[in-house]
């Protein structure tokens, strides 16, 4: 700002004598914007604080009002020292301490959040099915009936049975038949269960291992009887069969056999004592009050009727079903 000239002489000269400022028009030699600034007269000191204040409030008021327009390009306009002081204050500060051990990189800053990388999926595992329960059911021509009833009972996804009967055999003429080597035979086709039915064709002497023969249910007989039992007991578990079901042979319709009949189950009890994998069933505990009757037999007194067969059958459908249960 400057002084007024000769114009603002003679103000100055009235503001002297009045003791008092004036806002002259800048028509009037006043300022460039429309102020000027005047010497203050002999009476200034006399002033009072409020008289001081209203002429500086009145001249911040009008130069608010007055004050040029900022040019649309500030690359224009001229920086004032001041400015330029402060700019150079903000652009030369001295960066904030770094704490220990932490260097400051730059272009280690990140300039934006990185994405999460989501938890792996869990890997579904394959969930195996059991294995299929295969089952054997064999014997002399007893079980021709009952094995089919089995098999169809039990038939599905994981079930395999089959019946193999042999007609006119046992273990009394092993120059006959070789059931010990049959079941080698049997185990070869990897079942999970043998179940064996036999007896009809074994009410007979039988040839003992030292020599001679012996006739049924003497102590001589019995030992034998229970050792070839033993044999294809032994061929069946070593040949991976898990499970060895022997029924014995039922009472008959006809009373001279039924002793020989009762010599044959004790000799099979005999021979699995203590075997591992093998188990005995006593079929006239299975047909109950009908064992030994005409209902459980066909007419020649030897054969399963068709009820017996079923009674049978159904014993050994629940008792392959709780061995299906006990491996899945």
């Amino acid at each position: 700002m400057r002084r007024g000239g000769a114009v603002g002489k003679d103000w100055v000269k009235s503001v002297q004598a009045r003791g008092s400022y004036c806002l002259p028009n800048p028509q009037d030699g006043g300022d460039a914007h429309g102020v000027s600034i005047c010497d203050f007269g002999p009476r200034d000191l006399k002033l009072s604080p409020v008289r001081r204040l209203l002429p500086a409030c009145a001249l911040i008021a009008i130069a608010g009002c007055a004050a040029p327009t900022l040019p649309k390009n500030l690359s224009q306009t001229t920086p004032s020292p001041h400015a330029q002081h402060q700019a150079e204050l903000r652009f030369t500060s001295p960066p904030s301490p770094t704490p220990a051990g932490v260097t400051a990189t730059p272009s280690a800053i990140p300039t934006s959040v990185p994405a999460r990388t989501p938890p792996p999926s869990p890997v579904a595992r394959p969930v195996s099915a059991p294995a299929a329960q295969r089952v054997i059911i064999t014997g002399d021509s007893i079980p021709e009936d009952l094995g089919p009833m089995v098999t169809f009972a039990l038939a599905g996804p994981h079930f395999v049975g089959h019946t193999e009967s042999h007609p006119s055999t046992g273990l009394v003429r092993n120059d006959f038949y070789d059931w010990p080597a049959a079941a080698r035979r049997i185990a070869a086709e990897h079942p999970t269960t043998v179940i064996l039915l036999m007896g009809g064709n074994d009410v007979q002497a039988i040839k003992l291992a030292g020599g001679g023969y012996s006739t049924p249910a003497s102590p001589q007989w019995d030992t034998e009887y229970a050792r070839r039992a033993g044999l294809v007991m032994t061929a069946l578990r070593a040949g991976g069969v898990k499970q060895v079901y022997w029924l014995t042979m039922p009472t008959t319709t006809r009373p001279g056999m039924n002793p020989a009949v009762r010599a044959m189950g004790q000799a099979i009890h005999a021979a699995a004592k203590g075997r591992n994998g093998v188990t005995v069933y006593d079929a006239d505990i299975l047909l109950g009050a009908n064992a030994g009757t005409p209902i459980a037999h066909q007419p020649d007194g030897i054969h399963l009727s068709t009820r017996g067969s079923q009674m049978i059958a159904n014993a050994l459908i629940g008792r392959l079903r709780i061995d299906a249960g006990s491996r899945t």
